[in-house]
């Protein structure tokens, strides 16, 4: 069923979340370009970054990259793009052009695997987007040119999986709670095997169909709390799956932007531990989303107030296991929330949602006998 636009209004809570800016920094120089964020099983954080993995103590961070092959110390600045720990405590990251890697932390090494064009049970293709583990232990890995294929730990080799013809950009992996695997294309539409038949099914785009999922580029999966499959699309807004009637709810946008996220490409999804979604957009910021209201709120880049986010290209989400909220950024560093930690409650003004408070600017304040307060600001 499609929810339009009158369901979806922006939040009343007007409390404003402040952003905190981390920009990490290597030999002095920035590095604002940040891809992907875990929290290991020691409580440390690592964030893929455009020169390697970092790791972050909560004070300083600590570069690795893997050195070139003729340099055993010198480190060779390799971008990254999804992180994984696996298992084993190891941390896998896929990269743009130098295929997949596994970080030993205890050793600190690094095992690379990369295409050959001479052996077939080699890595199919040395951008990796995206990485998964199954309960096997076995991953399955989304690359840019060269569809999905799945690494067996036991053998040491990998299996391309054949999604149909010309399917070769695989954004996001999801393996669900059933083990199911979640397969999102460019331009093909959502993919999911089924864990008992293993046989793809494809969703797509149908404009003739209200139900159908809203876009055919798919760029961000989820699986929240209640097991349900969030889904972020390019152009096609965020996207309910249904699973006993294999329909899509789709939510485009709030009044009085009314496809707000029918013009985004959602990039990135989290659950949050109150169980509101956080949506991350490719150049329109962050949006906050209640699931039980239907409402959400905007939060974007404000040159003018040090406490907005850093850049609205959001690459990457993840609550750690105190509850802050990390968002990475395309050119702003790393963000960092702290959501409900905060002891007072801060509320200011949102260029982006007419419901919070009016201006900055507050002379008086004034309970009326009904308890509602009554503030008097510069702008009335």
């Amino acid at each position: 069923m499609l929810l339009f636009t009158p369901f979806l209004m922006f939040s009343s809570v007007g409390r404003y979340i402040r952003f905190e800016q981390i920009i990490p920094e290597f030999n002095r120089e920035s590095v604002t370009t940040v891809s992907s964020i875990l929290q290991d099983r020691e409580g440390f954080m690592w964030f893929g970054t455009g020169k390697g993995i970092a790791k972050y103590d909560g004070y300083n961070f600590t570069l690795f990259s893997p050195p070139q092959p003729d340099q055993k110390t010198s480190l060779s600045l390799v971008s990254v793009f999804p992180m994984l720990e696996d298992k084993a405590g190891d941390i896998w990251f896929g990269t743009s052009g130098n295929g997949l890697f596994r970080f030993v932390k205890e050793k600190e090494e690094f095992v690379q695997f990369k295409h050959d064009p001479e052996n077939a049970e080699s890595l199919s293709g040395n951008i990796v987007l995206s990485i998964q583990e199954d309960k096997k232990g076995n991953l399955w890995i989304g690359t840019r040119f060269n569809g999905l294929c799945c690494y067996n730990r036991q053998d040491n080799t990998f299996t391309e999986i054949s999604l149909g013809q010309d399917v070769d950009t695989i954004w996001d992996l999801l393996i669900d709670s059933k083990d199911n695997i979640w397969i999102g294309t460019q331009d093909k539409g959502l993919f999911k095997f089924e864990a008992n038949t293993q046989k793809p099914q494809n969703y797509k785009h149908n404009p003739d169909d209200p139900t159908s999922i809203g876009g055919n580029s798919v760029w961000a999966i989820l699986e929240d709390k209640q097991g349900t499959i969030w889904v972020g699309t390019k152009n096609g807004g965020l996207n309910q799956y249904d699973e006993e009637s294999g329909e899509f709810t789709t939510y485009y946008g709030n009044e009085p932007e009314k496809n707000d996220q029918g013009n985004s490409n959602i990039t990135a999804i989290w659950e949050d531990n109150t169980e509101k979604l956080w949506i991350g957009t490719s150049g329109d910021g962050l949006r906050i989303f209640d699931k039980k209201t239907g409402k959400y709120v905007a939060y974007k880049h404000n040159p003018f107030d040090q406490d907005s986010l850093s850049d609205n290209n959001i690459t990457s989400l993840y609550q750690d296991s105190s509850d802050i909220m990390w968002i990475a950024t395309l050119r702003g560093g790393i963000n960092k929330a702290l959501n409900n930690q905060i002891k007072f409650k801060h509320f200011k003004h949102n260029l982006h949602n007419p419901r919070s408070i009016q201006d900055n600017d507050v002379h008086s304040i004034c309970l009326g006998s009904s308890g509602f307060l009554w503030i008097g600001t510069s702008k009335g």
